[in-house]
């Protein structure tokens, strides 16, 4: 077991852009646990290959935030499934790709630098706890916690001995999976209906070329450890069959006690669901595309506008390929299939794609005022 710290190397990272439809929402990503009997649970080999994985809730919405994909969907999808039996915790989780020479796996090197998933949980759901795992595509294991109790972060140095968890990996033709048994108690888990569980899922394909690092949340500053960002597990009652339960509002109070003045949004398979104090309202993703491509017409209209004075025109040079990139993006918007990672993909690109035709309008508009400001020299 190593116990060091993991330090990935700096790399450039673009900030997500806001989201159009309502900026101050906060995304909320819950994922509610399905309770099984003792008797359904997997045995620990890796393969994923027991009924008790088949037709459940998974979690797939992993993001690119690291590096030149940042923002980016995954070229390789990722499904993590979490189950418990009352006393411990189940994850089975797919890895698809489409290159398995190239998963990266060194027998001799910590888990950490191999093609590996990373794994947080805020035990309490109470920000006073952070639990970190990491497990490599061979199913070796390294973890780390630390807490605070008010007075900054420490190491917890003896729960190395006391966390009680189990990993196993395989390998298929064109994916490897994951399986993970985690003794709730050990880990400050309470897995009783209606008890809660910050949760974050991480995925890094260091073999692939470009890499890789997704995960479920993250922000433009601690990336996938920024805790404020993970999703919040629900834990279900025996015989609640979770697979396509929504989350409701009794759901939202369970989270926040006191909504005040949050709005807050979860996504659903066609767009979100939105809480605040007026209420509940849904909306769709083809409405809020329609919307992201409304504000970004407006913003190329006005640059157009701003490229037709003649002293403007050495700026029209770099309109063609923004409106080649405008045209695409027209097109991914009408998608009839909008999912909740090609919407958020969408609305990324055209927030960036928005800002550099406002640039361009900015300095057309420059290049105007000081030819007429030279015009006006005697």
């Amino acid at each position: 077991m190593n116990r060091r710290r993991i330090f990935w190397p700096i790399v450039a990272f673009a900030a997500m852009a806001p989201q159009v439809h309502a900026a101050e929402a906060e995304r909320l990503l819950v994922y509610k646990v399905e309770r099984i009997s003792p008797a359904e649970a997997p045995a620990l080999d890796g393969a994923l290959s027991e009924p008790v994985w088949r037709d459940k809730a998974t979690i797939t919405a992993l993001r690119n935030f690291l590096g030149p994909l940042t923002g980016e969907l995954p070229t390789q999808r990722s499904e993590f499934t979490l189950l418990t039996d009352g006393s411990k915790l189940y994850l089975g989780a797919t890895f698809h790709e489409q290159d398995m020479a190239s998963v990266r796996f060194n027998p001799a090197a910590d888990p950490f630098w191999n093609d590996c998933i990373e794994l947080y949980f805020d035990p309490a759901h109470d920000g006073s706890q952070h639990i970190q795992l990491v497990v490599d595509c061979g199913g070796r294991k390294w973890w780390h916690k630390q807490y605070d109790k008010g007075y900054g972060w420490w190491d917890d140095s003896a729960w190395y001995v006391l966390a009680n968890w189990a990993a196993a990996g395989a390998r298929q033709a064109d994916s490897w999976t994951i399986e993970i048994a985690l003794d709730c108690k050990s880990f400050g888990i309470d897995p009783a209906p209606g008890k809660l569980c910050r949760f974050n899922a991480c995925r890094f394909r260091l073999g692939s070329s470009p890499q890789e690092f997704s995960a479920w949340g993250f922000d433009s500053i601690s990336h996938q450890k920024a805790m404020q960002t993970w999703g919040h597990l629900i834990f279900g009652a025996p015989g609640e069959r979770m697979k396509g339960l929504t989350v409701g509002p009794q759901d939202v109070a369970r989270l926040y006690p006191k909504l005040g003045e949050r709005v807050v949004e979860v996504a659903t398979d066609r767009g979100f669901e939105v809480f605040s104090q007026q209420g509940q309202k849904s909306v769709s993703f083809a409405d809020l595309a329609a919307a992201v491509m409304q504000r970004l017409g407006a913003q190329r209209r006005a640059a157009r506008e701003a490229l037709t004075a003649p002293e403007a025109q050495a700026e029209a040079a770099g309109l063609g390929e923004l409106e080649m990139q405008a045209a695409a993006l027209t097109q991914e918007a009408e998608a009839k299939d909008l999912t909740l990672g090609l919407y958020d993909r969408l609305a990324d690109r055209a927030g960036k794609l928005g800002e550099q035709y406002d640039a361009l309008g900015w300095r057309a508009r420059l290049r105007g005022l000081v030819a007429g400001a030279n015009q006006g020299r005697p």
